[in-house]
């Protein structure tokens, strides 16, 4: 497609340049026959001024329309960023995480989600909308869900060893007999939550507000059993 273009440019060029040539020449010619004529010859020659006036407008148009052409078919290559070298592309591939018919992401709304028993390991749900869902049993471990929104989610039995829970908003969510061995929850919010039976095994309770939270029989991070 490039050396067409580039042919179509060269025929432009000689086309031109063969119509500039014949003016000039046409231009050359009346200019010595004029000065050559006498008196009497310029009047008999009077008579064909419409005819060489109409020549002349006819070979103007011819340029003009040979100009345009140019401008329409030759500018392109010129101005034109695409060249016919590869240019490299850098392509980002995410693949889309699907469970139980839910499409696994960060800041997604999976609000009243049904997400039980599912495997959700390593799974980024940052910034998520999981209001009163049911991640009863499902396999959380090393997952992202820091400042996820889990208010009255239904976390009893489920696995988030090593999960990142750093400012999430866990109010009244069920954690009965969930493993948070590891995990990250500074800065979590767990009022009202129920975490009887818990196991929080060296997990990161910095700046976690347990406020009237259920600790019954949860194992502390020091190991310690809370009655």
């Amino acid at each position: 497609m490039g050396v067409l273009r580039w042919l179509m440019v060269l025929g432009l060029f000689c086309a031109f340049g063969w119509v500039i040539w014949t003016v000039s020449k046409k231009i050359q010619s009346r200019m010595t026959t004029n000065g050559s004529q006498s008196l009497l010859e310029r009047e008999s020659t009077s008579n064909s001024d419409t005819v060489d006036e109409t020549v002349r407008e006819s070979t103007v148009s011819n340029v003009l329309i040979i100009f345009l052409l140019f401008i329409v078919l030759a500018a392109p290559p010129f101005f034109s960023t695409n060249t016919d070298e590869p240019v490299e592309t850098t392509e980002t591939t995410e693949t889309v995480r699907v469970v139980n018919g839910f499409i696994i992401k960060p800041f997604e709304e999976l609000w009243g989600a049904d997400l039980s028993g599912a495997d959700l390991s390593g799974a980024d749900l940052s910034g998520a909308m999981l209001r009163s869902a049911k991640l009863q049993n499902a396999d959380l471990r090393g997952a992202d869900l820091s400042g996820a929104e889990l208010w009255k989610a239904n976390l009893s039995g489920a696995d988030l060893s090593g999960a990142d829970l750093s400012g999430a908003n866990l109010t009244s969510a069920n954690l009965w007999k969930a493993d948070l061995s590891n995990a990250n929850r500074s800065g979590a919010f767990l009022w009202y939550a129920n975490m009887s039976n818990a196991i929080l095994l060296e997990a990161n309770l910095f700046d976690t507000d347990l406020s009237k939270a259920n600790l019954t029989g949860a194992t502390m991070p020091d190991g310690t059993i809370h009655e």
